[in-house]
C-alpha cells in the first residue's frame, strides 16, 4: 500500500510555492520524499518501467528529482540558491537488496549531497557522523560559524577535523554512550 505524497507530486506543490514567493529576504524550503520508501516503494510514471521490480522506482526517483533540480538550474534565482541533498537512512533490508546489493550490506552510504555552497569545500572524502550535517549545512549557505562547529557537529566544508576523524568510531561511540544528566533530563530521567 501507499502512503504520503508521491515525490512528483510534492516537487509540483513546492515548484508552485516557489514560484509564488516575491518576497526580499532569502527563505528555505524542507522537502522530504518517499517515493524509495519500503517496503515496496511507490513508482511515479517518469519514465517506462523496464524491470518491473524495485530498480523502476529507483530510476523513476532520479527522473523526477532530475526534473525538479533541472527546473530549478532554469529559474533566474538558481545562481543564488543552495540545494541540499541529505539522505535519512540506508535502503532498507528486503528482497531486494538481498538480491541486488553487495553481500557486504553494511558498507554503504547515504546520498548527501551540496549544491551551490556559498563556500567551497577545504578537503575531500571525509569521514563524518549526522551530527556534522546541520553546520555544513549552515555554512554551505553562508553562516560564520564560530570554529566552524555547531554541537557535536563540524562543517565538512572546512578542513577541521570531525569528531569521527579525531577520534575514531569506537572511541566516539564509547564516548556517545555514556550516561548524561542533561541528556537524561529531556526525558524525565535523572
Amino acid at each position: 500500500s501507499v502512503w504520503g505524497f508521491s515525490d512528483k507530486f510534492v516537487y509540483d506543490r513546492v515548484k508552485e510555492k516557489i514560484s509564488e514567493y516575491e518576497g526580499p529576504s532569502p527563505f528555505c524550503i524542507f522537502i522530504s520524499t518517499i517515493d524509495t520508501h519500503a517496503p515496496e516503494g511507490h513508482f511515479t510514471p517518469c519514465i517506462p518501467k523496464k524491470y518491473n521490480d524495485f530498480r523502476d522506482i529507483l530510476r523513476a526517483s532520479d527522473c523526477v528529482t532530475s526534473d525538479f533540480l533541472n527546473w530549478l538550474k532554469a529559474q533566474k534565482f538558481y545562481k543564488n540558491t543552495t540545494i541540499v541533498l541529505v539522505g535519512d537512512h540506508l535502503m532498507m533490508r528486503s528482497n531486494f537488496t538481498d538480491k541486488f546489493l553487495e553481500k557486504d550490506y553494511h558498507h554503504r552510504e547515504a546520498l548527501n549531497m551540496i549544491i551551490n555552497p556559498r563556500i567551497k569545500p577545504q578537503k575531500a572524502n571525509r569521514i563524518f557522523a549526522t551530527f556534522d550535517i546541520a553546520p555544513t549545512i549552515l555554512e554551505s549557505l553562508g553562516a560564520n560559524l564560530p570554529e566552524h562547529r555547531f554541537g557535536l557537529g563540524v562543517s565538512l566544508l572546512s578542513n577541521k577535523k570531525t569528531l569521527l576523524e579525531e577520534i575514531g568510531e569506537e572511541k566516539l561511540n564509547k564516548e556517545l554512550m555514556k550516561s548524561s544528566k542533561i541528556y537524561n533530563s529531556f526525558f524525565g530521567k535523572q
